[in-house]
């Protein structure tokens, strides 16, 4: 069962630190879907990548060039893995340079390495293969209604090429909440359980009840199937009676050190704060 192969956690109920492999696994397959295009490994292919790259980079790129062309391109993609903005920048000049399914691919394993970055720590890598397993394939033709039904206006709408249940898992995945709201992405993955079929619905719901229970957060009684034609956009799952008032949904903030120094529950992705409804801009945390 998934809850129960999860190994013992450090301090903190936090993971070992095992997602190193996961990243450079991800960082290849990257590399493969791009040397897999003729329009990149062709003759000015490679240096008109690096100079859309360049363009998107705050500071001056300079990759360490390779007698074999493939070397230079696996070293261009290590190193906008490794710097800020280096991953979107590529996606980018990818984008700019390909389109199409080599976009695509792009822009997924680049996701999947800001996700890993954020979650390292939170999941371990089994953790990891099984939402894959489950959620990669899942159509979600509604991913931009579901994101805006999880955060309010409070986050960037979910990319326009979005079509599964995976992609906006990942998507969700290096943002915060504020306490006691759970993190975007485990908010989404209690939504998207009503629509997966038994067993994996009963193993992810575990998952995400085993995940409240290490944070200390509330755990919710066990969702009742949904509603025919329930969209997982308009509720928390099960059928909302008449006159019942609908869920309230915050958009959210993982714990930062302010939060751990006063005991609440700690995670892993810090990186942007995600304000109250109501509250200022977005601001970057000062982390």
């Amino acid at each position: 069962m998934f809850a129960e192969r999860r190994p013992d956690r450090g301090a903190g109920g936090r993971v070992p630190h095992e997602f190193a492999g996961l990243r450079l696994q991800t960082e290849l397959e990257l590399v493969r879907s791009l040397e897999e295009c003729p329009t990149i490994t062709d003759d000015g292919g490679l240096p008109l990548l690096l100079d859309y790259v360049r363009e998107g980079v705050d500071e001056l790129l300079r990759p360490r060039h390779h007698a074999l062309p493939a070397l230079n391109l696996r070293e261009l993609v290590h190193t906008c893995v490794r710097r800020p903005n280096g991953l979107t920048a590529l996606v980018t000049a990818v984008e700019l340079v390909a389109g199409g399914p080599t976009a695509r691919a792009a822009a997924l394993a680049a996701a999947e390495l800001e996700a890993l970055s954020a979650l390292d720590g939170e999941l371990t890598a089994g953790d990891w293969h099984l939402l894959r397993d489950w959620l990669d394939g899942q159509a979600l033709p509604d991913a931009a209604e579901i994101t805006y039904s999880i955060t309010g206006d409070r986050l960037p709408r979910s990319p326009a090429r979005t079509e599964t249940m995976w992609q906006l898992f990942v998507h969700l995945a290096p943002y915060n909440a504020a306490p006691p709201q759970p993190p975007p992405w485990l908010a989404f993955l209690e939504l998207a359980a009503n629509r997966l079929g038994e067993p994996t619905r009963a193993h992810l719901l575990s998952f995400t009840r085993s995940t409240r229970r290490r944070w200390g957060m509330p755990v919710a009684e066990p969702a009742t199937p949904p509603c025919p034609g329930h969209r997982l956009g308009t509720g928390h799952g099960g059928c909302r009676q008449p006159g019942s008032n609908p869920p309230t949904s915050g958009v959210h903030r993982l714990p930062d050190d302010s939060d751990r120094a006063a005991g609440r529950p700690a995670g892993a992705a810090d990186h942007l704060l995600l304000a109250p409804v109501g509250a200022g801009p977005l601001a970057p945390s000062a982390r």
